[in-house]
Order: structure tokens, then C-alpha cells, then sequence
């Protein structure tokens, strides 16, 4: 039943004779039940006119309760010209526009990077509108890695009519690897000594060493001294050689840091008013579909919706974006809220520039004056205690 079915109800006392009928044709049916003295059966489309003159012929009386398939859409068409023509013309658009380029998306956080991604697809002929199959796109993204410094690859790909551009970024090359000077590594916090990992220089310090910040913990200048004798004499050779100083230091040392909170803080006051702005969006460029200047200080929430065709996605969307005004107002606070604030301070201190560190011990002092509450903490630390630093050789 390829092309459609057609379901009858005929009156339920003549159902022998419609049995005998299709038995001894061998006509095709299915569904074939009786109910509430009816005898209801589904047919081939190409059957109906076969149906209809047994029925005629034999005095039953029967209704077409249903209709599936071509045939029936084929009458529907047929009885509105326009649906017809347009479904036409549907179908020529989806063929055509199935091997064009409708839209373009580049995928990088770096904006810079997306427009310039963007000229450089625009001057190869990868733009909306363009055939598929007239793109080098092996040739376009070789072109795109050449002149674009920022980007270390790239692979452009086609998924229906939609070319997306993954995009990676370079990474700068390692700081250490751009220098040239020889360096020493420092103490950059006065703590105590306890691993040491030397791939080059001259250590200074050793293990159970305490250590003030800024001293020279691994030094660049290598000093050798060679003991020989000559003539029966000890003779000493001193030479010095510089080199980048390598290595890690690890220890333990101690770090405070004040968290102030006054007795107010600042809240934001959502406006009861908000405002709706809508945008249309066509290929890359975007049409503001209003007139009125968007609030200073607003939250904006998009949405869109972006229009398709014979299941076609296609370049244009309508972006819906709600705006709601707010300011900022002072709100005094209490003693307790504000330990509270200072304790969240310390958290984000904590949580943003001692990450790196193992968190040996932590005290809390509180102080309160007529201003506000000063949260003082006390870390003790475990983590790097080195950092490398230039020097110039004298000559």
C-alpha cells in the first residue's frame, strides 16, 4: 500500500459476501474486523473503484472512513492549486539551496581572531551564498594557518549548509625559553628550606635552611676551582662559567593577610521595569528591529530563533533579548554580617592566589572598631619558594 489506503464501513449483514468477494479475487486487505454491525476493511487506493462497483453491484451499503497515503495528498493538491505550485517551488528551493553555503560559524572565544578568520574565508569564496562544490577548503585552511599567526590550526568543515571553522589558537612560547641572560633563582618568601630540585646552577642553600626573601637560593654563576700540583706545588685553577639556573625550591613559610568590611554594602536593585528589543539577524549582519536606546546598567537575557525551510536551516533569525534596568544603593549592615562578608573576602583570597599552596595551618583573628570588622589571617604555607630572576654579568 505504497501509494495510500482507503478504509470502507459497509453494513455488517452482507459480510459473507464481501469475504467471498476478496477471497475469491485474491484482493489485498488488512484490518478487516466487524463491530456494532459493521464490517470495516482498508484497501489498496488502487482498489477503491473496484470496491465501490461490488458494493454497487451487490445493493450494500458502505461510507469511506478514511484516507492514507499519495493519494490522498495528491487530491488535496490538486484541489488547491497554490499549495501545489508552492510545494513546487519548496522543493526547487531546498534542491538549490542544499549545495549552498547559507551560513558561516566560526568557533573561537577570541574576536579578533573571528574577524580576521571571517576576511580571510570572505577572500578565499567561502561566503553565503557560494556553491559547495566550487570551495578548496584543504587550500583555504593551509592559507588561513600561513598568514594568521595566532592561529596553529585550523579544519573547516561543511554540515549541510553551514561551514564551521574550528579554530585553535597559538600558545606563547614559554617565558624561560625567550630568555637569554643568565639567572639566579631568589627566595620570594622568608620561609624554611625542605626539598630542592637543581637541574642547573650552583646551589647556595641546603635542605633545613631558613631563608629571607630575596635571597640567592641557586645561583647562575658557576664557580669550579681545580686543585693540581706542579713542581711539587698546590696550585689552584679557578674558572666561572654563567648559565640559566634551573630548579625548584620547596619550603614552608608563613603568610598574613587583612580583610577589611565597613559597615555597609553596596546591593543591587532590580528595576520593576524591563523592556523587550528584537533583532534581525541576516547572514553576519545584524538589523536592530527598534528604536529606543537601551538602558546604561541593564541585564540582558537573548534568546533566538532562527528560521528553517523543508528542514533547511536558514541564515536568518530573530533575536529576542529582555532588558531589565538596575542600580547600585548602600545597605548598612550588622557586626555579624559583616564577619561574614570579611570570611567570604578571605575565601576568594584563598580560593584565587593560594590554590598552588598546601595549607599547613590557618588563624583567625577578629577586630571591630566603629568603621567596620578587620578579619586577620595567619597561613602557614607549603609550596615554591623560588622564582627566577635576571642578572647581568660584570665585566
Amino acid at each position: 500500500m505504497f501509494f495510500g489506503s482507503v478504509t470502507f464501513e459497509a453494513d455488517g449483514s452482507s459480510a459473507d459476501r464481501i469475504y467471498r468477494f476478496i477471497s475469491s479475487n485474491r484482493l489485498p486487505a488488512k484490518d478487516i474486523h466487524e463491530a456494532a454491525g459493521k464490517v470495516y476493511l482498508t484497501v489498496p487506493a488502487g482498489l477503491r473503484k473496484t470496491f465501490n462497483a461490488m458494493f454497487d453491484i451487490e445493493h450494500i451499503s458502505y461510507s469511506v472512513t478514511g484516507e492514507r497515503g499519495i493519494s490522498k495528498l495528491v487530491k488535496r493538491l490538486l484541489a488547491k492549486k497554490g499549495l501545489l505550485i508552492g510545494t513546487l517551488l519548496s522543493f526547487l528551493a531546498a534542491l538549490y539551496f542544499s549545495g549552498t553555503v547559507l551560513c558561516i560559524e566560526i568557533q573561537t572565544d577570541d574576536p579578533e581572531v573571528r574577524k580576521q578568520v571571517t576576511a580571510m574565508l570572505y577572500e578565499h569564496g567561502v561566503r553565503a551564498g557560494a556553491r559547495v562544490s566550487s570551495l578548496d577548503l584543504t587550500k583555504t585552511e593551509r592559507a588561513v594557518r600561513d598568514r594568521l599567526d595566532k592561529v596553529s590550526w585550523i579544519g573547516i568543515t561543511v554540515e549541510g549548509c553551514k561551514v564551521i571553522a574550528d579554530v585553535m589558537l597559538s600558545t606563547e612560547k614559554p617565558e624561560f625559553a625567550q630568555k637569554r641572560l643568565p639567572t639566579n633563582q631568589i627566595a620570594c618568601e622568608n620561609g624554611v628550606v625542605e626539598k630542592i630540585e637543581l637541574t642547573d646552577g650552583q646551589l647556595v642553600t641546603t635542605v633545613g635552611s631558613g631563608v629571607r626573601k630575596g635571597d640567592i637560593l641557586v645561583s647562575g654563576k658557576i664557580v669550579n676551582e681545580r686543585v693540581y700540583y706542579k713542581n711539587g706545588e698546590e696550585r689552584h685553577d679557578i674558572y666561572t662559567r654563567y648559565a640559566r639556573s634551573i630548579a625548584a625550591v620547596y619550603g614552608t613559610f608563613e603568610r598574613t593577610e587583612r580583610f577589611f568590611q565597613p559597615y555597609h554594602t553596596e546591593k543591587r536593585i532590580d528595576s520593576d521595569d524591563s523592556s523587550t528589543r528584537y533583532m534581525l539577524r541576516l547572514f553576519d549582519a545584524e538589523l536592530p528591529l527598534f528604536f529606543s536606546s537601551d538602558p546604561q546598567t541593564c541585564i540582558e537575557v537573548s534568546s533566538e530563533s532562527r528560521l528553517s525551510f523543508m528542514g533547511l536551516e536558514l541564515p536568518i533569525a530573530f533575536v529576542r533579548t529582555e532588558l531589565t534596568g538596575y542600580s547600585f544603593a548602600e545597605v548598612p549592615i550588622s557586626e555579624r554580617e559583616a564577619r561574614l562578608l570579611a570570611a567570604q573576602k578571605a575565601e576568594l583570597y584563598e580560593r584565587n592566589f593560594l590554590s598552588e599552596y598546601e595549607l599547613k595551618d590557618r588563624k583567625t583573628e577578629y577586630e571591630v572598631t566603629d568603621e567596620g570588622v578587620t578579619m586577620t589571617v595567619n597561613y602557614t604555607l607549603y609550596g615554591k619558594l623560588s622564582e627566577e630572576v635576571e642578572f647581568f654579568i660584570d665585566k
